[in-house]
């Protein structure tokens, strides 16, 4: 786009008149993103504060043809993932805590990654697109059968199907990617033998 092109090289000069420019222009697609993934208005507001810090604080290394909308976008995606681990690790750290206070044996501890791994999950599945995330919860949280939800959502059987196989591809997919269930399995290991 020739009005990226030219925001790029102002913004590389500190032409702040561009930076604010671009503000306008990405804030809102940013702000949506971060709620499609279940931010709260105010976490929204934060990812899309810190995407423009990062762009501020870059500017000099903005290289010419560099699409800033796919450039913004990609700082969000990480910065969204990066506030879910860190709030997924907290979460599991203040259970593992109050696990530890209560006297909680070698089996609780187990619990405890268990608990971890189950955040991490469900986490991931708040992030699948609507219909399949609607799908695989009335599937594995409620437990109806594919029939059962078909009528429901009005959907045929095998929509059905191929939402919920998709889902369970993304989920192993996630938990495989960052190595969940290695770790679970080496803490798990390490309780045992502890």
């Amino acid at each position: 786009m020739e009005q990226e092109a030219v925001w790029i090289t102002e913004i590389r000069k500190g032409n702040q008149q561009a930076f604010k420019a671009v503000y306008g222009h990405y804030a809102d697609r940013i702000f949506f993103l971060s709620r499609r993934f279940h931010l709260s208005e105010s976490d929204a507001r934060e990812i899309v504060q810190s995407v423009f810090l990062v762009l501020w604080s870059k500017r000099e290394n903005l290289k010419d043809g560099l699409s800033l909308n796919a450039y913004l976008l990609t700082i969000a995606k990480n910065k969204i993932i990066n506030l879910n681990k860190r709030r997924a690790t907290e979460a599991a750290a203040v259970n593992a805590y109050l696990r530890r206070k209560e006297g909680c044996t070698s089996e609780d501890e187990n619990n405890v990654v268990f608990n971890d791994l189950e955040i991490h999950t469900l986490q991931f599945i708040g992030t699948l697109p609507g219909r399949k995330r609607e799908i695989f919860l009335l599937s594995r949280i409620k437990g109806m059968d594919n029939e059962a939800i078909a009528h429901q959502l009005n959907l045929s059987r095998r929509t059905v199907e191929n939402n919920i196989y998709q889902a369970e591809l993304a989920i192993r997919r996630y938990l495989k990617d960052n190595k969940l269930l290695e770790r679970s399995f080496i803490l798990i290991i390490a309780y045992i033998f502890s």
